[in-house]
């Protein structure tokens, strides 16, 4: 059995931690102490309850503070009034300073500013490093801890008073645990920054698991865990590269907490956020949100990613698919993300990175530090932002942790790579004008200046010019161009066709490309149905789904069973630079079944034995996309509408090399409805080498032109168009 002589000395004194069951008597305070054995955990078990206010200081090295072990406790050592004035001294006529005084820092309560003395020059007057005291202003000489964590640590527990934790300004980065301070009764612990400077936590996590309220503190990288139980209330708090996590039971109150760069909310089931005059990203399904004169941007993405062929780190058994961390690398090293800012976690090692700035993926090797990470692959720079996920590796897991019914923007951010699988969107209810966005990853082809380009009129396709190289022809025709700088910024087209310097695409550009730069991409993420079915379903009834930037192929079988992608009756969705791909099965890439509806927008059909799109008593709205048979003398359609569908075909379409004797590249029958719809400045559809006829109505069919002729352009064709007795076509 051990045997200890109890320890006897000031608060300040004491040990930390005491022995555990080993005894320690604070003579300033008349408390005894009993030690766990852990630090930060002496257990008072005597001693009147401080039941008066009282504060903690936390200042910075600069201003005097210190860590515990140096012999700092975060108590005030004097509390008065300066008598005099004098520049960059501490003047009080009643003080008794002496030599303990020196390197101390002083707090003027009056105007919430901050010092350290420097010299004691007498008993009644300190050298201050900073000019802030004035005759009658009021002030608290503080033997100040220098982190954060020490002083909360120094909050009595239970605390019998309202007790602030009082932090000067600047930079404190560190991880701090507010856990284990109990009020006993409705007395509050309060976290007080600065009010004339700027006091930051960085690039750590905090932890709230108790009633805490925290003033004019900005957070910066990181991030904060309101874990259960936890009651925060904080007020002009900025936040910046944050994560927030609040989970089951957790209750916050926000008041002027603007979220800024990659900060985001994360609420769980049971959490409670009442948001005021504070703009706030709400990074997933958000629940319990009251706002009151505040912004809230709903929307989050989840992540997917391949594990074999590429390698990037997707895991179905560990994922939730969210990020874990967000920034900007701030310097270049091969194979490694360098951000000086970053706080890496051991944890991180094989997860997914994700490089937002150039669309490109790859995952963790080895943490070599805090601000250093080893890549699988070499994607980062300086400069270039990264998102750090946890990663799935299919598509259809990330798709069942969407919220059957989803309250915000979703996003499924995939990375390039094949997927097979047969990908399935059902049960998904946007509870708002919501949107579940499935997003692919394009591959980079080209980075080039233009040297001119054409917009396009109603009579000429639009054009874009290298200002140096070649390519040969064709070689990019039916890929993907993006102007990246300049007249058209952010505008995507299907390219047409190419010689070997100028790229022609599908519609007009919005104005003269100039010296614009841009991109020419292929399609890098392939959601391959092939062996399973369709590559992607759109249940009975399902909308508010939008697919992007996806190459969809299924090569198997015959319609309706396998498809690029199938929608089931009363489905609705967008498409967005996506291309569907048909190899040699007899299938369609989007096969739409009655009452379902599709808007589509610079996509591309075809390959080898190519159908378009058979939209039974459905409806279809087409914009500047391209389908394209390779495989002449197929006998195939276009575009085929029937059982009373109709289709839009719009803005510079091109239909090319559908042989159907039939239908050619455009068929209506069963009283349906084809229209061309198009005006000047989005360029003219085309319809070519179809066979028998370019465009054909029968059975009760309409084909219809809001324009005249013009606007639709014909070589090729053995008739441009054609309507039975009992069809019409006008104008």
């Amino acid at each position: 059995m051990a045997l200890w002589q109890a320890k006897r000395g000031t608060k300040a004194q004491l040990p930390n931690p005491l022995q555990q069951g080993e005894f320690g008597w604070c003579t300033d305070t008349k408390e005894l102490y009993l030690g766990t054995g852990t630090a930060n955990d002496n257990q008072r078990v005597y001693g009147a309850a401080i039941s008066t206010p009282f504060t903690i200081y936390v200042c910075t090295t600069a201003l005097g503070g210190r860590l515990k072990s140096a012999g700092a406790n975060g108590l005030a050592m004097r509390s008065s009034q300066a008598t005099s004035t004098i520049a960059n001294k501490l003047v009080d006529s009643g003080a008794s300073f002496d030599s303990t005084y020196l390197n101390k820092t002083v707090y003027n309560k009056t105007d919430d500013t901050w010092a350290k003395v420097t010299t004691v020059v007498s008993t009644t007057q300190l050298t201050l490093d900073a000019d802030i005291m004035a005759s009658g202003e009021s002030y608290d000489i503080a033997n100040a801890l220098s982190t954060v964590a020490e002083g909360f640590a120094e909050v009595p527990n239970p605390f019998y008073a309202n007790i602030t934790v009082r932090v000067s300004p600047g930079t404190f980065a560190e991880s701090v645990a507010f856990v284990g301070k109990l009020a006993a009764g409705s007395f509050d612990n309060i976290l007080q920054g600065s009010t004339t400077g700027t006091t930051t936590i960085s690039n750590g996590t905090a932890n709230v698991s108790q009633k805490l309220t925290v003033n004019n503190i900005t957070f910066s990288g990181g991030k904060i865990n309101l874990n259960p139980g936890a009651i925060l209330t904080w007020s002009n708090c900025p936040l910046t590269n944050v994560r927030v996590n609040a989970y089951n039971t957790a209750d916050a109150t926000w008041d002027n907490c603007d979220m800024t760069g990659t900060s985001k909310l994360y609420t769980y089931i049971g959490s409670r956020s009442l948001i005021k005059n504070s703009t706030v990203t709400v990074g997933n399904d958000p629940t319990n949100i009251t706002a009151v004169s505040s912004t809230i941007t709903r929307g989050y993405t989840l992540y997917v990613a391949l594990n074999s062929g590429p390698f990037y780190g997707g895991n179905d058994a560990m994922a939730d698919g969210l990020q874990i961390a967000a920034g900007t690398a701030t310097s270049t090293t091969a194979n490694k993300l360098i951000d000086s800012a970053a706080s890496f976690t051991s944890d991180m090692v094989g997860k997914t990175v994700y490089n937002s700035t150039d669309d490109t993926w790859t995952y963790i090797t080895a943490v070599d530090s805090t601000t250093q990470l080893s890549l699988y692959q070499n994607i980062m720079a300086s400069g270039e932002a990264y998102v750090i996920a946890n990663a799935f590796v299919t598509v259809n897991a990330a798709l069942a942790a969407v919220p059957g019914t989803f309250n915000c923007n979703t996003t499924l951010k995939i990375s390039d790579g094949t997927f097979t699988e047969n990908v399935v969107v059902q049960g998904k209810a946007p509870g708002g004008p919501y949107t579940l966005t499935l997003e692919g990853t394009l591959t980079l082809l080209d980075s080039l200046t233009a040297s001119s380009g054409a917009q396009g009129s109603s009579a000429t396709q639009g054009t874009v010019v290298r200002n140096s190289g070649t390519w040969t022809a064709n070689q990019r025709a039916n890929k993907l161009v993006t102007i990246t700088l300049g007249d058209n910024n952010g505008l995507s087209r299907i390219i047409d066709s190419n010689d070997t310097t100028t790229l022609t695409i599908a519609g007009c550009w919005i104005a003269t490309v100039g010296t614009s730069t841009f991109k020419v991409f292929d399609w890098g993420t392939v959601i391959d149905g092939s062996s399973t079915g369709t590559g992607i379903k759109l249940a009975s009834g399902q909308r508010a789904v939008a697919l992007k930037k996806l190459k969809m192929t299924n090569s198997a079988g015959a319609y309706p069973d396998y498809e690029s992608v199938y929608m089931d009756t009363g489905s609705q969705a967008e498409f967005h630079d996506c291309w569907f791909y048909v190899g040699s099965g007899p299938i369609y890439g989007i096969y739409q079944e009655p009452y379902s509806k599709s808007f589509i927008y610079r996509c591309f059909f075809g390959d080898s034995n190519a159908r378009g799109i058979f939209c039974v008593t459905a409806a279809s709205d087409i914009w500047q996309s391209k389908f394209y048979n390779a495989t002449a003398g197929n006998t195939h359609v276009g575009i085929r509408s029937t059982q009373l569908g109709k289709v839009i075909v719009s803005r510079g379409t091109i239909i090319d090399n559908f042989d159907n004797t039939v239908g050619g590249g455009c068929y209506a029958d069963q009283n349906s409805i084809l229209v061309f719809y198009t005006a000047a400045a989005d360029g003219f559809s085309i319809v070519r080498n179809c066979g028998t006829y370019g465009i054909a109505a029968t059975e009760g069919s309409r084909i219809k032109f809001n324009q005249s002729a013009t606007y639709v352009t014909y070589s090729g064709n053995g008739t441009n168009t054609y309507a039975d007795a009992s069809s019409t076509k006008d104008y």
